[in-house]
């Protein structure tokens, strides 16, 4: 690694002493899922088994963690076992076997560290040679959700990370087996791609969809990339699209595996879950879907301005990445249509903005084509501009929901959580409190949301980026065309 490019490490460092400072402070203890999700390691560890029944009455690291050293109420489980997927407290075992609740918080703020240098590595294909990528990939890692959510415990992050890494891992390969990386690393990566495939489903059943889509979009791509280099390409492509066949492999036999799992545990192959954790209601699933981009606590682009600009790359990354466009779109709505469904509104009483935690790195494909529309075309002001205005707003919003207050849990929407009334933007500035309401959109009753001026303003801001890139990119074809 080169030496400027430590700096990657520095979120990482980041996330500890986040996790460290409140851990030491009592700010923001294990709450909701999470207690359930490490009495599962708790059972694996101490019974060797995932019946935790008997782990809520027990004398746990998990309920001297809770406020009030109150045990965690057995809410969270069907017979003896949790409705939770065993993919995160397997990932967390070791970890809360050496060091209890805060072992695992660590743990997982080391692997979520790991977020800018996988941006790295997808933004070095988009930005070759330039230190765009390094910015780019300090920016994501030093932002939400990662700073403050890195430390949850919650499989959101994780899988986030692993969809990310296996839908910009293509280009990367093809780069690296271009340069002379060879059949052989190509081989271990598809191994590794087809475990971490299989991995996703037992984070959560949600991401049994996704994993599919990546699996069959890399198989698309070993087809395809045989075929463009002739006689000899065919038979590399044939060699790759072996191996990337061996290496997902460990998807089928991991589904086979979760579905024996939930029969026994659940007497159902896909778990636990009821047709009433989803809601019909169409008008819900759109307030929720747009709430979960710009509502005022909840939204991506709220948390993640810098973000905005991948709406304006959408139309450059549709047009020259195509088929990871439609891999990466596919994967974004399987993941974000069901959580806008979702009967427990924006993730219930997590961290804010929860539901989105998995797939905010995808926009980073769209926000990699804008900024190399703009160095292309020899526009390095309005981008440096750009990303500082954006990093900026980002640090207000990451200001306020470091410090204890009552913006950073999704309290329940009948109660009196801060958010629903004002937001990290208009405390920082002390709007008044005729201001602090209309200031940013509210996307929380279903009645309501669509006589707002301030949310169509915030529709048709994304809308007009996204415009403003499509007429960007034909701009561009003109030119070039010329």
């Amino acid at each position: 690694m080169k030496p400027i490019s430590l700096l990657l490490l520095l979120p990482m460092l980041v996330y500890i002493s986040v996790v460290m400072v409140w851990h030491s402070q009592g700010i923001n203890p294990i709450t909701g899922d999470e207690p359930h999700y490490l009495l599962m390691a708790e059972s694996l560890l101490r019974d060797g088994d995932l019946a935790v029944l008997n782990n809520y009455h027990s004398d746990t690291p998990v309920a001297r963690e809770l406020p009030g050293n109150v045990a965690p109420t057995d809410t969270h489980s069907q017979g003896e076992h949790s409705i939770h997927g065993v993919g995160l407290p397997l990932l967390l075992l070791p970890a809360y076997a050496l060091g209890g609740v805060l072992g695992a918080k660590l743990w997982l703020a080391l692997l979520v560290g790991l977020t800018p240098l996988a941006v790295y590595r997808v933004a070095q294909v988009f930005l070759p040679d330039t230190g765009w990528s390094i910015t780019i990939a300090l920016l994501i890692g030093l932002g939400q959700p990662f700073v403050t959510a890195s430390g949850q415990i919650y499989p959101d992050l994780i899988a986030g990370l692993i969809m990310f890494w296996l839908l910009g891992q293509e280009a990367g390969g093809r780069r690296q087996e271009a340069g002379g990386g060879g059949q052989e690393a190509g081989g271990r990566r598809a191994w590794v791609g087809g475990l971490l495939l299989g991995y996703l489903p037992w984070l959560h059943i949600k991401f049994l969809l996704p994993a599919m889509i990546i699996c069959l979009t890399c198989g698309q791509e070993a087809g395809g990339g045989g075929q463009e280099a002739g006689g000899g390409g065919q038979e590399a492509g044939g060699r790759r699209q072996g191996a990337r066949f061996l290496g997902f492999l460990p998807l089928g036999i991991s589904l086979l595996g979760l579905g024996c799992y939930n029969q026994w545990a659940f007497g159902a192959i896909l778990g636990p879950y009821q047709p009433g954790d989803a809601t019909t209601s169409l008008t819900q699933i759109a307030m929720i879907f747009l709430g979960l981009h710009i509502d005022r606590m909840q939204g991506l682009f709220i948390h993640v301005p810098l973000l905005l600009l991948g709406v304006f790359g959408l139309a450059f990354f549709i047009a020259e990445k195509r088929r990871q466009a439609l891999s990466v779109g596919l994967v974004y709505l399987t993941v974000m249509l069901p959580h806008a469904a979702h009967t427990n509104w924006y993730g219930g009483t997590s961290f804010a903005g929860r539901f989105f935690w998995s797939t905010a790195l995808l926009w980073c494909f769209p926000l990699l084509s804008a900024v190399r529309y703009l160095t292309a075309r020899r526009r390095f002001w309005p981008a440096i501009c750009l990303l500082i205005a954006a990093s900026l707003t980002q640090g207000v919003f990451l200001a306020k929901v470091l410090i204890p207050n009552n913006y950073t849990y999704n309290s329940t929407l009948d109660g009196a959580a801060n958010w629903l009334a004002s937001n990290p933007y208009s405390d920082f500035f002390d709007l008044p409190a005729y201001q602090r309401a209309q200031f940013l959109p509210s996307f929380r009753d279903v009645d309501t949301y669509l006589r707002s001026p301030t949310n169509w303003g915030f529709i048709g801001l994304l809308v007009g980026l996204a415009v403003a890139g499509y007429c960007a990119r034909r701009r561009r074809m003109a030119h070039d065309g010329a």
